[in-house]
């Protein structure tokens, strides 16, 4: 069903606003889905034609990420879902507002500048536009994948980055076969999923994970290729190799001394024949 009011929206808001990019500055470390997402919003507006993410070089805390890494990250993420009206580069001065100021000061040139909600509430691009009146233009993000009441964040990110390598670490001080083992086994499983989710569907769909992980130093393996082979646990290994040992006489259930029972037999051959 066509939602009248919805393009009635879209055709206002497409004469309300000129042509023009749209930079969206941040640190990145690491992007997510959710800063994905964004990108992809501004990209779907008809009145912005470009949009140039702008990656800082400052350091987060908790797992270290850097402006290299993010922008790698970034291209692997348009790898797997290219858009041409994204861009990215890291930024030239020492945080991307730097850079803004820079490009504005020429006077021929003007267009959005994007934040979260509470960015441009905190006055954020506020010394921007009161620079450069009328040729900065604030573009308010919309709030992509809402958990909790918080959106997904590089903060939270890299809680789970530290996670997936402290359980990693722990898994290798464990023994194979032992109870220890598959309880961190599990923990690290679970740390590695959590990862997962912060990245985006196409990512994964692409078989494009352990790229995301390469990229942060986390050459890490899957964890269902580090279980166990029941057929090679020590506890187990005896009743595996029972069932194909030589046996000395015919099983019973089957033969009558060495001839096969002839019900069985027929059974077989009606099987034979289906």
């Amino acid at each position: 069903m066509i939602d009248v009011k919805e393009i009635g929206r879209q055709i206002a808001e497409d004469v309300a606003n000129p042509p023009l990019p749209c930079y969206y500055p941040g640190g990145f470390k690491p992007p997510t889905k959710g800063h994905f997402a964004a990108a992809e919003f501004l990209a779907g507006k008809n009145y912005i034609n470009q949009v140039n993410v702008l990656i800082g070089h400052g350091e987060r805390e908790g797992y270290p990420v850097s402006a290299q890494q993010s922008k790698a990250i970034w291209d692997l993420y348009l790898k797997a879902n290219a858009n041409p009206k994204i861009k990215v580069a890291i930024s030239q001065k020492n945080s991307p507002i730097g850079d803004l100021f820079t490009y504005f000061a020429d006077l021929n040139h003007e267009g959005y500048v994007a934040g979260a909600q509470e960015e441009i509430e905190k006055g954020y691009f506020s010394k921007l536009k009161e620079k450069f009146p009328g040729r900065v233009r604030e573009q308010v993000i919309e709030d992509q994948f809402v958990t909790g009441g918080e959106r997904v964040s590089g903060t939270q990110t890299r809680e789970l980055l530290d996670d997936l390598k402290t359980t990693f670490d722990a898994l290798r001080q464990e023994q194979k076969g032992t109870k220890e083992y598959t309880i961190k086994l599990n923990e690290y499983n679970n740390a590695y999923e959590a990862v997962k989710t912060m990245v985006p569907d196409a990512v994964i769909q692409k078989g494009l994970y352990d790229d995301f992980l390469r990229i942060l130093g986390l050459n890490h393996p899957e964890p269902k290729s580090l279980q166990e082979d029941n057929n090679y646990n020590k506890e187990k290994n005896w009743v595996w190799l029972e069932e194909y040992k030589n046996k000395k006489q015919l099983n019973p259930m089957l033969f009558d001394g060495e001839k096969l029972d002839p019900q069985v037999k027929e059974l077989l051959l009606k099987i034979a024949t289906i």
